[in-house]
């Protein structure tokens, strides 16, 4: 990966200086927005060194903003979802489930999620209509997991953006909580980098690249820093970071977002998880996983109107 990150913070630097007046990024979704996301995801597991099937899910979903009184409520629902496993369908009922079911999520006054309600309605519309697939959707769909997953998805867009001027080189450096599919909690570093600006359809846009990992000196290595100017970002002297650990993940994500209202226009997203698990015969085995991920949206309305 091209070493930009140090070269920004020192644009950064600059434009702080002599740019007193930045714009700053605001979420802005107006009193009511309609719009669709339609997105693939492409996940490969590999066992043992050994790759697995390519599994491709296309999913459009339909989203509805609404203003209340102390933010907005953001209401999500799949209107199709397509699988396919080494290029042949493959139809899954849980799906149909899925898209006979809202995910409301409470935002807050900047945009952040801070309920989400509806995953507990997917289990109690599986155990109606499909009783034999309850045991294996309480493992996959577990609603406590699936909400907190959710919410945690939209506020990494939202959390490290909102308020923040728009200025060339690191938007923000955090550690999150992030749970892997073990149900294992473990610190997740995040580094967010302004890259561009553009406009689209008269919309001041910025593309933001995010890069995340549990391992931090693996991820001075993606972001092409030694760990001394990482650890000025990090605030924690190499020594002290924690040992890498049998299971991680890493990723990014470049999102192309307006600045006035942080509506995404688009996203590409890669990740890669590390795991050691058991399997039925009782023995460990090394996963690593990769999923890549793409997403165009469509607004149907003006912001506003």
């Amino acid at each position: 990966m091209k070493s930009y990150l140090p070269l920004l913070i020192l644009l950064a630097v600059i434009l702080s200086v002599t740019s007193g007046s930045a714009e700053s990024f605001r979420f802005a979704p107006g009193d009511s927005l309609s719009y669709r996301a339609f997105s693939e995801l492409v996940r490969v597991r590999t066992i043992d060194g050994s790759p697995g099937p390519v599994d491709t899910t296309s999913t459009k979903t339909y989203y509805h903003i609404s203003r209340t009184s102390t933010g907005w409520t953001k209401t999500g629902q799949p209107v199709s979802i397509a699988t396919r496993r080494n290029g042949q369908p493959v139809k899954n009922p849980i799906f149909n489930v899925l898209m006979d079911t809202e995910i409301i999520h409470t935002l807050d006054s900047n945009g952040l999620s801070v309920k989400v309600d509806g995953f507990d309605e997917v289990i109690n519309k599986v155990e109606a209509r499909a009783a034999p697939l309850l045991a294996q959707a309480k493992a996959e769909l577990n609603p406590t997991r699936m909400a907190r997953q959710d919410m945690a998805e939209w506020n990494s867009r939202m959390r490290p953006l909102v308020g923040r001027q728009l200025q060339l080189g690191p938007v923000t450096f955090e550690t999150v909580s992030h749970e892997l599919p073990t149900g294992q909690e473990v610190d997740l570093y995040v580094a967010v980098a302004l890259i561009d600006t553009m406009r689209i359809d008269d919309a001041l846009c910025a593309r933001v690249d995010f890069h995340s990992d549990t391992n931090l000196r693996r991820l001075a290595g993606t972001l092409g820093m030694n760990m001394d100017s990482l650890a000025v970002l990090v605030g924690v002297a190499p020594q002290e970071w924690p040992a890498a650990e049998a299971n991680s993940i890493q990723g990014s994500r470049q999102l192309v977002v307006e600045v006035g209202t942080l509506r995404s226009r688009s996203e590409h997203a890669y990740t890669e998880t590390f795991l050691t698990a058991r399997g039925p015969d009782g023995k460990p085995h090394e996963i690593a996983m990769q999923e890549t991920k793409d997403t165009d949206y469509s607004y149907d309305t003006a912001v506003g109107k």
